[in-house]
Parts: C-alpha cells; structure tokens; sequence
C-alpha cells in the first residue's frame, strides 16, 4: 500500500489545497526566509559597521545637521534592471578622496580624514517596513547609504574573493547569499588595496537594489589620495 492510501485510512480524502491558501503559506514562508536573511546579513555586517563606527569616532568635519546639497543629473545615466541610475558625481569633491560615479540622487553627507558616507536625498520607495525616515539625517546610520573608509587587513573576511577594481588588488566579500528576484539584496563590501597593509573599503548596505557590476563601478571610482592613506599609516602604526 503507497503512502497515499495509507493517508486515506487514516485521515480520510486528501483534499488539493486551493492556490489562496498555496500563496498564503508561500506568502508567509518569503517573509519568515527575509526575517533570518536579515538577521544573517546584520550578524554578517557586524565587523563593517564596527569598522566604520570606529572610523566615525573622529571628529567629522563640516557643520553639524547640514543638509546635503543637490546633486543635478547628467543627461546620460546607467540604469539597472531593477531601474537604479548611475551619474557622474557632480558634487564637490571630499577632502582626500576622489568620487567618479554614485547612484542617482546620492552625494556626499558627512566625512572625516578617513572616512565618508555617501546618502540618498530620498529613501526608496520600497524598503524595510522597520527603516524610520530619520536614518537619513543621522550620519551614524549607514541604512541605504555608501560607507567608505581605511581599514586594515583585521577587517577583511577571511573568506573574501580576489578581485581587481579599476585596475587595483581588491577583495571583495558578498555578506549574505544572493536571494530570489522579490527578496531581501545583500550588503557587500570591497577592500581595495591602497598601501601594504591598508585597504580603502567601500560598503554597500543591502537593498540597495544596484547589480554587481554596478557596484564595482561605484567602488572602482573611488581614490583616496596618497596622504590620507600615509596619514592614516602614521597613526594606526601599519
């Protein structure tokens, strides 16, 4: 007797389940696999954001609370599938570092002698329902935002990709799986090589909705200058 008819004997007919409650369950299912994902790339992105709080913990230049400046879109513009543009960075250039390319809509929101956060002026229209609108304001908070620092090799995974970015030795580390088309976006990080024992790292929080390859464009424009870099060396002892 197959499994089937022994289900019959002992529950009765198995009735199909109708396709309401089949997406219900794969409704509830989708959201129970983006509450661990969640947890997996916030326990995986710990290092990060401590690096880069620990980055953040000089003094940051430029007055408190000021809003960013608007950034004007070029006529060309790369998009990607889920619609996301890249635009030459048309803002003023930070202290130290050199932007080429950033999302559409991002510019430069805070900085120090090491570090800086790149922001979007708006929050996309689709994100985390636990995401308040103030994590734009606050430039500790790097939801949806574009950290960039120096860090030393401490802070690598030891299970990064090597890779070249704009023609540099980088490493790059994907923070949590690639999900399905609808799912959560993982975070990633890139460590590009600026001196023996110094990486320029360039962080990308998850659900950005950019592709890899628009990621590593992003990451490949991106220079710091010789003497941030020999400043940096100076006073971590590298």
């Amino acid at each position: 007797m197959d499994l089937h008819s022994r289900m019959q004997r002992l529950g009765g007919t198995i009735e199909e389940p109708s396709a309401a409650a089949i997406e219900g369950d794969l409704a509830r299912g989708r959201k129970a696999v983006r509450r661990r994902r969640a947890a997996r790339v916030a326990t995986g992105s710990a290092v990060g954001v401590a690096a880069i709080a620990t980055a953040f913990a000089l003094t940051v230049t430029g007055p408190a609370g000021t809003p960013p400046a608007t950034v004007p879109a070029p006529a060309l513009a790369e998009a990607s599938a889920s619609g996301v543009q890249l635009v030459a960075y048309s803002g003023e250039q930070p202290e130290g570092f050199t932007i080429d390319k950033v999302p559409q809509g991002y510019t430069v929101q805070t900085q120090n002698e090491h570090a800086l956060v790149l922001a979007p002026e708006q929050l996309p229209s689709v994100r985390l329902s636990d995401v308040p609108d103030s994590v734009l304001d606050n430039p500790q908070a790097f939801i949806y935002k574009i950290a960039v620092y120096l860090a030393g090799p401490e802070a690598v995974p030891g299970d990064s990709e090597k890779i070249s970015v704009g023609g540099k030795n980088a490493l790059f580390h994907l923070d949590a799986p690639r999900t399905s088309e609808g799912e959560r976006e993982p975070g990633a990080r890139y460590f590009i090589t600026v001196a023996p024992s110094v990486h320029m790292v360039v962080q990308f929080w998850p659900d950005m909705k950019l592709t890899e390859v628009q990621m590593t464009e992003i990451a490949g424009g991106i220079d710091v200058a010789p003497e941030t870099v020999a400043a940096y060396v100076a006073e971590r002892g590298y």
